[in-house]
């Protein structure tokens, strides 16, 4: 266990570090994967679009870690530097994305019941109350589902584009890694998560304190921390990803 702690307090300083000699790229790229994944799939008139970024996400994936392992490297980033590394085993990303979308399906399958039973509940009961037995039904689902998703997908981009494995190889040596390592990415993974909410939960409180704002300055300034916020915590997870592929497999590229 202390060994497992050690090892996940310095995966999480180097991703720090990373993320702050890299500040306006990382915060950039945040950005940008936020309004992908978060922003584009909910508007009414892209939606269209969500099934485009699941596809795309494998080489959304290794753009943003080759972004990293130039920072890490002391090398400037060149984008077309980057698309080389798609170029190592684009059938294996494509291949990466078809998963990834088909799983994202299955999931969808498995909670759609759960889904419109919470729906259901919300338009009969005009107070809007959530029967908690079945939200606790649906998120024990999600993250059941999603775990072994996670895992068997957190090395795997990087390992069939700096590394040519193919998409079975990739999966199969992506979870067993992440086996193998199960609690310190466990305990890097919980430690980021905290304190970005920590720090949601400071600003809220910091700018909802400061009456003399006035309510639309104080919402305004609130949403705009909270935003870049979340653009830090994806960088740095992103970072984190990065790190914890080179201790682990211990080299980007052959």
């Amino acid at each position: 266990m202390k060994q497992s702690l050690s090892k996940s307090y310095k995966w999480i300083l180097l991703s720090l570090n990373l993320f702050k000699i890299s500040l306006g790229p990382s915060l950039f790229l945040g950005m940008s994967y936020l309004l992908i994944y978060l922003i584009i799939p909910v508007m009414p008139s892209t939606q269209f679009l969500g099934s485009i970024t699941i596809l795309i996400w494998p080489f959304v994936t290794v753009f943003i870690l080759y972004f990293y392992f130039s920072v890490y490297s002391k090398k400037k980033f060149e984008v077309t530097d980057a698309f080389k590394i798609f170029s190592v085993n684009p059938k294996g990303l494509f291949l990466m994305s078809i998963f990834s979308a088909l799983y994202v399906t299955i999931i969808g399958v498995f909670v759609s019941s759960d889904v419109e039973s919470i729906l259901t509940t919300l338009q009969i009961n005009q107070e809007n109350e959530i029967n908690l037995f079945d939200l606790g039904i649906l998120l024990s689902k999600l993250l059941l589902t999603a775990i072994p998703f996670y895992m068997a997908t957190w090395f795997s981009p990087l390992l069939i584009s700096s590394h040519g494995y193919e998409l079975l190889k990739a999966i199969k040596s992506s979870f067993a890694g992440s086996l193998m390592y199960i609690l310190p990415l466990f305990f890097g993974w919980l430690g980021i998560t905290l304190g970005f909410f920590g720090l949601v939960i400071a600003v809220t409180f910091l700018f909802t304190s400061m009456t003399f704002l006035g309510l639309t300055l104080a919402s305004f300034l609130t949403s705009l921390s909270l935003l870049f916020l979340m653009a830090s915590f994806v960088a740095i997870m992103f970072s984190f990803q990065f790190i914890t592929f080179i201790d682990i497999y211990k080299k980007f590229t052959n």
